[in-house]
């Protein structure tokens, strides 16, 4: 049986897994170039026929051949070695569905490889899908001459991506929900350095190392994201604030303020693969 594992990331934090390895006690080496060389002796009829001419006859001469190989350690590799360290530790750390037993028995700091639905929120989604259909109208216009956006249209899909970006200052916001059970869910915020592909192709089924921040009783919500909290610390003045008080701080409509409700956790990923 094999025991190579093929995997396509979508995500890899790089620096995490070297914060990982480095508190496992294993010594960074990200880009370090390993050197092989291979020695080779041969004489006629092996790999390397030398002959060389003497008076009427001639004389076999040995020769030595040398191959040099390099090979970089990339960060999948890295990974990998994160991955098999974690599974000798824990065999047990891979889930594809939990119960409440074995939930209660997983603490704060656990490393876990989870089998999940994962889908941006709701802004992150309706804002990918306005900058493609942007795009697309962008296109049209260049090979028609006519424009079919009007100045209203175009300051909406303006607005909704500055909302977009205010609910991305933490990182790009995704909701992780197990495949076997649907009700533990899980929230984080991806460092967009590290996404190996858009946003918009972070859907559907995955497998996921992650580590868990902090849990979430059974009923607790928890939002992604609050415009009127953004407002309160980056909106306006104290003076402002003040005067508006907190009951008139725009708030977003029910159908955008995503969120998740414990059973689960708010993670930080590792990888995301598939």
């Amino acid at each position: 049986m094999s025991t190579h594992v093929f995997r396509t990331f979508l995500y890899l934090d790089e620096q995490a897994l070297e914060d990982f390895l480095a508190g496992a006690g294993i010594p960074g080496v990200r880009d370090e170039k390993v050197v092989q060389t291979d020695s080779t002796t041969t004489s006629g009829g092996g790999e390397l026929d030398l002959k060389v001419a003497k008076g009427k006859g001639e004389r076999e001469a040995l020769g030595s051949l040398e191959v040099t190989r390099q090979s970089i350690i990339t960060p999948a590799v890295r990974f990998q070695q994160l991955y098999s360290l974690l599974e000798d530790d824990n065999p047990h750390w891979y889930y594809e569905g939990l119960d409440d037993g074995t939930w209660a028995s997983i603490g704060r700091n656990s490393v876990l490889e989870l089998a999940v639905d994962i889908a941006l929120t709701q802004i992150g989604t309706l804002s990918a899908s306005l900058s493609d259909f942007a795009a697309l109208a962008k296109i049209a216009e260049g090979a028609t001459g006519q424009s079919f956006l009007d100045d209203s249209a175009k300051a909406s899909m303006r607005g909704f991506e500055q909302l977009a970006e205010l609910e991305a200052k933490r990182g790009v916001p995704v909701k992780m929900t197990l495949i076997a059970t649907p009700q533990y869910t899980f929230a984080a915020y991806l460092n967009p350095t590290f996404l190996r592909v858009s946003k918009q192709e972070l859907t559907g089924e995955v497998s996921a190392v992650v580590k868990i921040q902090r849990k979430l009783s059974k009923g607790e919500e928890y939002r992604f994201f609050n415009l009127g909290e953004f407002v309160d610390n980056f909106g306006s003045n104290r003076q402002q604030r003040r005067q508006q008080g907190r009951s008139k701080q725009p708030e977003l409509p029910e159908m955008l303020r995503d969120g998740i409700t414990g059973p689960g956790a708010i993670i930080t990923p590792v990888a995301i693969y598939r």
